[in-house]
Formats: C-alpha cells, structure tokens, sequence
C-alpha cells in the first residue's frame, strides 16, 4: 500500500470530507451537524490561515485520510501544555473504508508521526491513546 498526500481543496473535497466528518465516530471533530457549506468554509479557513494546513491522505490513489497540521502555540489549545517552539500540532481522521484493508489505520498513524516524532503529546481529551486503541474500521 502506497500513501500519498495532497492539499485538500476546500470545494472540490467538501462532500467527501463532510461524509467523514459527520460519522459517529467522527464527533470528535465537532461537526456531527455540519452542512456541506460548513465543512466547505472550515476548510477554507484552515488553508488559508499560514499556521494551519489540511492534506487528503490517499491510499493507492484513493481517499482514505484528513491529516491536519497546525502550529500548537496559535491554536484554541495553545497554553493547555506546555507547547515548544518545535512542536507540531497534528489530528488524523481515518475515513470509512471502501474496501476493507487490514493496518490501514495503523499505518496512517505511523505515516503521519514520521521519523521525527520526539515528544508524543495527547490532547486534553486524550485523543491520541483512543486513536491507538479504536478497532481499525479497515480491518476485515
């Protein structure tokens, strides 16, 4: 399985983002009762923020991932850690499967964490511990 990484495009990827967004399992995200307009807009604001960026994750050309990376220091969580000034702020969302593909979602996170990962930060919900232990949706 090969991962490849594109800019998400705020109009032409609002359908497919607002079909993963408002799963359950998705209601992390805080857009549950999001219309397409909404995610449309959001993502908008995102890409055009300088600090902030959203990447649609492709697994062997298809869509499978939103990975957003954003400066901690300039988010709504900036001061609830106690943020360095190399840190890197990241959230991942695994979209439903197509095709059900064991590792998957392991593999997205691994990608996502890179070689460089020195300092693993949970946010104050503790995303990233559920994000290791949810079931992988692509499993067979």
């Amino acid at each position: 399985m090969t991962f490849t990484f594109r800019p998400v495009d705020p109009s032409a990827d609002a359908a497919l983002l607002h079909s993963w967004v408002t799963l359950d399992y998705a209601r992390f995200w805080g857009m549950a009762s999001a219309s397409v307009a909404e995610v449309e807009r959001e993502y908008a604001q995102i890409q055009a923020s300088g600090h902030h960026v959203a990447l649609l994750g492709l697994a062997d050309g298809a869509p499978a991932f939103l990975m957003e990376r954003y400066d901690p220091a300039r988010s709504p969580l900036a001061g609830l850690y106690d943020a360095r000034a190399a840190d890197v702020g990241m959230h991942l969302l695994v979209g439903p499967p197509v095709q059900p593909r064991r590792g998957v979602h392991h593999r997205c996170h691994g990608r996502r964490a890179g070689r460089n990962l020195r300092r693993p930060c949970r946010g104050p919900r503790g995303g990233g511990a559920r994000l290791r232990q949810r079931q992988d949706p692509w499993a067979q």
